[in-house]
């Protein structure tokens, strides 16, 4: 994989509907985030930053390494990882996403993701950083899903933005054609979301 790409994962929402912070449900004697960063580690990322909000306390908790990534770059799977607060998480997942933009400071390509969407496990992500457009977005017998691929030149200008009204979604879609890729692929995951415990069940048993 690229060395100018960074995967951005956002686990700084509240999983009200889930129960629990999604990043620490437990899947195969490991927690769920730890299983999203192997993927990025196998699909060849070096780079990850993570981003918490409303549990950072419980993250850190669980996994305390996080606490040593919330105060410098640290490796762990062989990844290079950083993990940064969001101060105000309750302005919703685009005020996350500017929280980390901000941390940025080479124009990097950034593979965003919420810690919701299992990373592909197979050629997808190659799929997609293959296809030379600002935003590249997976598509699944017609919707789109993630990760989302951004370039430097559409992301950048997202950090002026008011994060009160918002989202990344319609931001998009506002965007010429000429710069969003569209990418079919067969995995279905890209446009999954695990946001109940019955998603989560679901997964389980498919993947068991």
């Amino acid at each position: 994989m690229k060395n100018n790409v960074a995967f951005v994962l956002l686990a700084g929402g509240k999983s009200e509907r889930m129960g629990q912070p999604k990043g620490l449900l437990f899947n195969k004697e490991e927690y769920w985030l730890e299983t999203q960063l192997k993927s990025i580690a196998s699909a060849g990322g070096t780079e990850v930053y993570i981003v918490l909000g409303f549990h950072t306390s419980t993250y850190c908790e669980k996994l305390p390494w996080l606490t040593s990534a919330l105060q410098a770059p640290i490796t762990y799977l062989n990844l290079n990882i950083r993990a940064i607060v969001n101060p105000n998480p309750e302005r919703g997942s685009f005020s996350s996403l500017q929280t980390v933009l901000s941390q940025i400071e080479e124009p990097k390509t950034i593979l965003f993701c919420p810690i919701d969407v299992p990373i592909p496990k197979d050629e997808t992500l190659q799929l997609l950083l293959e296809k030379q457009q600002a935003i590249v977005v997976p598509n699944y017998k017609g919707k789109n899903g993630h990760p989302i691929v951004m370039a430097a030149s559409f992301w950048r200008p997202l950090l002026q933005l008011d994060s009160s009204n918002s989202r990344l979604d319609y931001l998009i879609k506002a965007c010429p054609s000429s710069m969003i890729g569209i990418v079919p692929v067969e995995n279905s995951e890209v446009i999954l979301n695990l946001n109940t415990p019955e998603d989560w069940e679901t997964y389980q048993q498919k993947n068991g």
